[in-house]
């Protein structure tokens, strides 16, 4: 499977459309956000797949279907939601404009979901895409 090619591919193509944040291969357990002692994971930006299957009866040639995550990940303040916002565009934008140099069919706009979480300061915003490629 090209899993690993194609989530590496999408980091490349995102981290230069997304100063500053720090890129993450699964979804982060525990991020720091201590700024009065300088220490903070954000912004981060995780990548990930979660499930996908084969779309073919044989598996000569097989055609993948897949849902790949990219999570944004900002401290709660009063402008998170703008913040956010603005990224996750950024995001939608490059990702509607590539195929990953053929190493996918096609990305389909994604669904979205906040998660706020009360106890860390700590707002996401996830965008789940779908992609299909040939193995």
């Amino acid at each position: 499977m090209k899993t690993i090619t194609i989530r590496s591919a999408v980091e490349s193509l995102l981290s230069a459309g997304l100063g500053g944040y720090q890129f993450f291969k699964t979804r982060p357990n525990n991020l720091v956000h201590d700024p009065e002692n300088g220490q903070t994971d954000l912004p981060a930006c995780a990548i990930y797949f979660e499930s996908g299957a084969t779309d073919d009866d044989y598996l000569d040639e097989t055609t993948w279907s897949a849902s790949i995550h990219v999570e944004l990940f900002q401290a709660q303040d009063t402008g998170v939601d703008d913040l956010l916002e603005a990224d996750a565009q950024t995001v939608i934008d490059a990702l509607n404009q590539t195929d990953l140099n053929g190493l996918v069919e096609y990305i389909r706009s994604p669904k979205f979901t906040y998660n706020r979480d009360p106890e860390t300061d700590v707002t996401a915003l996830d965008l789940t895409f779908t992609l299909q490629w040939e193995e």
